[in-house]
């Protein structure tokens, strides 16, 4: 397989738009054509981690933190930074990061710590906002469905817990071909008039060059009428952090035990509460 066979699965399900613009997420090192027969998963792309991937022979690293934050200005190995990648160059190994990306959906890192926990119900703590576009496009009414079906394919349609959301009215379209047009109906320098649906969908950012690819498609005419509006609505499915509750509340030192438990981790806290636990808020990495 190709690494760019596997960096659209990752990017699937957790987009680089989503990344902070703080955060280098995506293929750091390689090309998109590279061949590999394998994938090394860590946290931190540290030396002995690519030195494995050369030893075993996986020509492809993913790892959560990004082993290039900022620009390297040498390559002359006086760092560790600087002797991975020039490593992984040599040996044809690309290196990829999803970082910030995988904390920002709501199946991503801070999904999966409510799974340790036990909490299946849960909503992201803060929601991201201006990740959502709306797609309007005028097609002829015969020809909507298998176009709305087109945009459903390529991503958009999706609000929340549902699929395939759209909103259709219907009208006269009118136009005029000039000389050097190739009117689907109609004649040149005749004005025509036809009976069209305004279809309308809400599109994640990531998907809009995806569904504007699939409209043209799917469009019988040779120039498509649409828009795309920038809306202010909060994306349910994005952003940082995680909101639950427990079925059944649990005292504080129970909770702590259960945390350090699951996590196999060493955990500091505040002044103990006597109130049972029943919300709990997380949020992965730096971000709490």
């Amino acid at each position: 397989m190709k690494v760019k066979d596997i960096i659209e699965v990752l990017e699937s399900w957790a987009p680089l738009k989503l990344q902070e613009s703080y955060d280098n997420s995506g293929l750091i090192v390689g090309a998109p054509h590279w061949e590999t027969n394998g994938v090394m998963v860590a946290l931190d792309c540290l030396e002995s981690v690519v030195d494995e991937a050369i030893l075993k022979g996986v020509h492809l690293v993913v790892t959560h933190h990004p082993i290039v934050f900022n620009g390297l200005k040498k390559f002359n190995g006086s760092t560790y930074v600087e002797r991975v990648i020039m490593k992984a160059i040599k040996h044809d190994v690309a290196l990829y990061a999803i970082h910030t990306n995988l904390d920002n959906v709501a199946w991503g890192v801070n999904g999966k710590i409510m799974e340790v926990l036990g909490i299946s119900n849960h909503v992201v703590l803060s929601p991201s906002q201006g990740l959502l576009r709306k797609f309007q496009v005028y097609v002829p009414v015969e020809e909507a469905d298998a176009l709305a079906n087109a945009v459903y394919a390529a991503g958009g349609g999706k609000i929340s817990a549902y699929e395939a959301c759209s909103f259709k009215s219907i009208g006269e379209g009118t136009f005029k071909p000039i000389e050097g047009a190739s009117p689907v109906t109609g004649s040149i320098g005749k004005q025509e008039s036809v009976q069209e649906a305004k279809l309308e969908f809400i599109v994640p950012v990531f998907a809009c060059q995806a569904v504007e690819r699939a409209a043209r498609g799917s469009h019988p005419y040779e120039v498509m009428a649409y828009d795309w509006i920038e809306l202010g609505n909060t994306a349910a499915q994005y952003g940082a952090g995680a909101l639950g509750e427990f079925e059944i509340p649990v005292d504080f030192m129970s909770f702590l035990h259960q945390v350090k438990s699951k996590f196999g981790a060493t955990i500091k806290y505040t002044k103990p509460v006597n109130e049972l636990i029943k919300t709990v808020a997380v949020c992965g990495g730096s971000g709490s």
